[in-house]
């Protein structure tokens, strides 16, 4: 470990013995019987002090009372955290499904935008195709036709 870095925490005094597995959460007993415990807590000042608890501490009744207590709070503090966990998880679900419906389809909408543009504008020029051929009613008829093809091709996307 970097001495010079105060950010970093060591986890065990430098004459302690580690082992090549795994951290796990049972102390490493040296050779005089002291078991150290990882230094942990959020208050600075005790922050980088070793826990060292020896066997006659580990023997006294009220040592291993505080420690069944602590470790009775973390499991209960446990189980309330897994509740907001699995909520957690069903809101960041629903929030996908909800993003995934919001989401419009480029196409869909530059169809809908070319129709009823398209269709609006041949509407509009109906009059100047009004004569006695057809080519005004049937003006007419391709621009409705195009502005009820953009409104439906929105509506089935929905």
């Amino acid at each position: 470990m970097e001495p010079d870095n105060p950010d970093k925490v060591e986890t065990q005094p430098p004459d302690v013995p580690t082992t090549a597995a795994a951290p796990t959460a049972r102390p490493v007993l040296p050779e005089n019987n002291v078991s150290t415990v990882p230094t942990t807590g959020k208050r600075q000042s005790v922050r980088n002090i070793a826990r060292q608890l020896t066997d006659d501490d580990l023997g006294q009744l009220g040592v291993v009372k505080l420690i069944i207590e602590n470790l009775d709070r973390a499991e209960l503090e446990c189980e309330t955290l897994q509740v907001y966990v699995e909520k957690y998880h069903q809101a960041d679900k629903n929030c996908g499904i909800y993003e995934e419906r919001a989401k419009t389809s480029t196409a869909i909408e530059v169809a809908f935008a070319v129709f009823v543009g398209l269709g609006c504008a041949i509407i509009g020029l109906v009059p100047s195709f009004w004569d006695q051929t057809s080519r005004g009613p049937l003006a007419l008829g391709i621009g409705i036709l195009l502005v009820v093809g953009g409104i439906v091709t929105r509506v089935i996307k929905r």
